[in-house]
């Protein structure tokens, strides 16, 4: 084979899904001040970090954000509240997830892929 060119096996595992974050910087978006404390003490024992805010360049993209959720008539779950820290995830690249995320990775004792 041309060794510019993978073969199917190597390109499987370059396409394969991405493994699971290791220390991620997690933000939160939209939550009350309750569930925000138990979100927060999630992240940390999963050994992550709760940031306050996006940071700035590159690491934005790398950056975690957990918004409140809402599920809507046919049952998919949408932001609940479109905050700046969200619209500046979305502009940023970052991952936008849900609260689910955090209490997955929680019962499974580590974090999970997104």
């Amino acid at each position: 084979s041309h060794p510019s060119h993978p073969s199917p096996e190597t390109a499987k595992v370059v396409v394969s899904g991405k493994s699971p974050p290791e220390r991620p910087n997690v933000l939160f978006t939209g939550f009350s001040r309750s569930d925000l404390h138990q979100l927060k003490q999630s992240v940390n024992c999963l050994g992550g970090s709760a940031v306050r805010d996006l940071p700035f360049g590159r690491s934005a993209a790398e950056t975690r954000v957990v918004v409140r959720t809402t599920t809507v008539s046919d049952c998919r779950q949408i932001a609940g509240a479109r905050t700046i820290k969200y619209l500046d995830a979305v502009l940023a690249g970052a991952w936008v997830l849900s609260p689910d995320w955090v209490h997955e990775s929680m019962r499974a004792g580590h974090w999970l892929a997104e």
